[in-house]
């Protein structure tokens, strides 16, 4: 047999280069796969936008990104997630923007990748976008899908324009926060809804509670006030007072109310004009709920010298029979939904 020596042609022979790129390769491949599991096990949004951005920015060159997401309607991107040199960017100011203007609203609208590499200052006007913080000398937006789902918008920023790797990089970097993102706001979904009814469950107990408190009352003034107490205490609030129509006087007359307030206005005979100026008048008139959840940007509500904490009010109406015969008031200390 004879051996032929085949020389080993130059384009086979290991190339110094294809072993750095191979070497990014992993090194890429590994960072996507910590950033994936990162994501997924981040308890909070603030939690995914952080450790993302930790991410991008050991991945690739780039001084700054933001992140918005789609409003449930799907006509406007919120911007709620900023960082440029160094430090977050304060967008609380930041009303959401149509997605018929703007960089990242053309991103929303065609679910497409935007990179802006020249002319920055045309394309702004181009696209009526708007600046903040620094501008950029390249802009890349990609969209956030996940189900062919958009749920919003990364957007990164640099001085020099973005190679093909890193946007196939920062590419992949979206749909891993869109997945991590749509899962934690389904699961908190699901967390809120659980939470209202067990809310819900606890109120309607407190409910029945009251019911069989106040029926085994015979005398009324001892099963109002008894009624009061236990609406206070098994709802935690400030204050509850229940009055009453003197219909030869028409005023709502306090006959119930909790705490040192309530017997201070009991013994000077508080009571409120109906169809007057105050919630209990309103809803005494005609019998439709009244409630206040800042009462200083409230026209209507009245303030009472005995309740100096009171912050938001919701008045009931009380009917027996189908006629008003009184009303019930709810005061809390804090800005709230009653």
């Amino acid at each position: 047999f004879l051996l032929y020596h085949q020389p080993v042609s130059p384009n086979l022979k290991r190339c110094p280069n294809m072993e750095v790129n191979a070497q990014s390769r992993v090194a890429e491949l590994s960072t996507l796969y910590r950033l994936s599991n990162l994501l997924s096990l981040a308890p909070t949004l603030d939690d995914i936008f952080n450790g993302a951005r930790r991410e991008i920015l050991d991945l690739v060159d780039a001084n700054g990104l933001s992140i918005s997401l789609l409003t449930p309607e799907g006509d406007k991107l919120n911007w709620i997630y900023g960082f440029e040199h160094g430090q977050e960017v304060d967008l609380s100011a930041i009303p959401p923007l149509s997605i018929n203007e703007g960089f990242s609203g053309y991103v929303a609208r065609t679910r497409s990748v935007l990179h802006i590499t020249e002319e920055v200052d045309a394309m702004l006007e181009k696209y009526h976008s708007r600046t903040v913080g620094t501008k950029s000398g390249a802009w890349l937006g990609l969209p956030m899908i996940v189900a062919n789902k958009l749920i919003g918008v990364l957007a990164v920023e640099n001085d020099t324009p973005f190679s093909q790797q890193a946007v196939d990089l920062l590419t992949a970097v979206a749909g891993s926060m869109a997945i991590a993102i749509h899962n934690l706001i389904q699961f908190e979904a699901v967390q809120n809804a659980l939470l209202i009814q067990s809310q819900q469950r606890l109120q309607l107990q407190a409910a029945a509670e009251i019911t069989a408190a106040t029926t085994s009352i015979r005398d009324m003034d001892s099963m109002m006030q008894q009624a009061v107490d236990l609406i206070q205490e098994r709802f935690a609030l400030y204050y509850v007072g229940l009055f009453l129509v003197d219909r030869e006087t028409n005023q709502a007359v306090l006959k119930a109310g909790t705490g040192r307030a309530g017997r201070q206005q009991i013994t000077q005979n508080y009571q409120l004009a109906v169809g007057g100026h105050s919630l209990i008048g309103g809803t005494t008139v005609n019998g439709q709920p009244r409630i206040c959840q800042d009462v200083t940007q409230a026209d209507e509500w009245q303030p009472n010298p005995f309740l100096p904490l009171t912050r938001s009010e919701l008045a009931l109406p009380l009917r027996v029979q189908g006629r008003i015969s009184g009303a019930l008031t709810i005061q809390t200390v804090s800005y709230t939904h009653l």
